[in-house]
């Protein structure tokens, strides 16, 4: 007796965008904001692109870019669930989304 199921190999719970947009961040606490790159987005979570190596469960503050003056940039509050290491030796993170603001 032969069966057949469909295996999801992704893990995500919710349905993501590709977003390929500039981003400014900083680790809980500092003060100064380095750039980085949104990769992706979803419900609970983003994909990030950064030069900085952080580790597991740091807890990071993303601001959006925003290209027209009247529109008010987007922070959100994100924690680094893993990583890894690109080919251009850029880190890529994905993280869970703990609360969004100016949304």
């Amino acid at each position: 007796m032969t069966t057949s199921s469909a295996i999801n190999l992704d893990r995500r719970s919710s349905s993501r965008a590709v977003i390929n947009s500039q981003i400014k961040y900083k680790v809980k606490d500092q003060t100064s904001y380095c750039a980085g790159k949104l990769l992706d987005l979803s419900q609970t979570g983003v994909l990030l692109e950064l030069r900085h190596k952080l580790p597991e469960n740091t807890r990071i503050s993303i601001i959006t870019k925003v290209d027209d003056i009247d529109e008010s940039p987007i922070e959100i509050i994100a924690e680094i669930v893993r990583q890894e290491i690109t080919n251009d030796d850029h880190y890529s993170y994905g993280c869970i989304i703990l609360d969004v603001k100016n949304f």
